[in-house]
């Protein structure tokens, strides 16, 4: 059985980090590749036949960082005085994916819902369409 950061990483896949993803803001371009390596990590999981206790706490773990990085990056969007309504769209984007990810865990425990590579490609697609889409529009009121 694996440990939890023991996954082997493999060949580069549709996840990997890319520096078009990056926003330009250090401490948010160094959570965002975390969260890329998390879940990465995530798959390696599945593909390895994990226990699903394992995965589980693992996906906790992510909504956990997810919502520590999402609360940081917010925190940043008010002190370079993001408008009210872009911060409230940006926001609303937030709290619906963990809004998701906590269903989903509900899911897992209540009909024992399995993790595939179907969840991976939700998150890196939500992840790249965040980020390019909404993330980068933080970075012109930097400017």
């Amino acid at each position: 059985m694996l440990r939890l950061g023991e996954v082997k990483m493999g060949i580069s896949k549709f996840y990997d980090w890319k520096d078009d993803y990056k926003v330009g803001i250090d401490s948010i371009d160094q959570q965002h590749m975390k969260l890329f390596l998390m879940v990465k990590e995530l798959d390696g999981y599945i593909e390895a036949g994990e226990t699903h206790l394992v995965m589980k706490t693992f996906l906790i773990e992510l909504i956990k960082y997810t919502m520590r990085h999402f609360a940081d990056e917010e925190k940043y969007m008010q002190e370079i005085g993001v408008p009210k309504h872009s911060f409230e769209e940006h926001t609303a984007e937030h709290k619906d994916l963990v809004k998701q990810l906590k269903e989903f865990v509900g899911e897992f425990e209540t009909q024992h819902k399995i993790f595939t590579p179907k969840l991976i490609q939700f998150l890196v697609g939500w992840l790249k369409n965040h980020i390019v889409r909404t993330d980068k529009k933080i970075i012109q009121f930097v400017k």
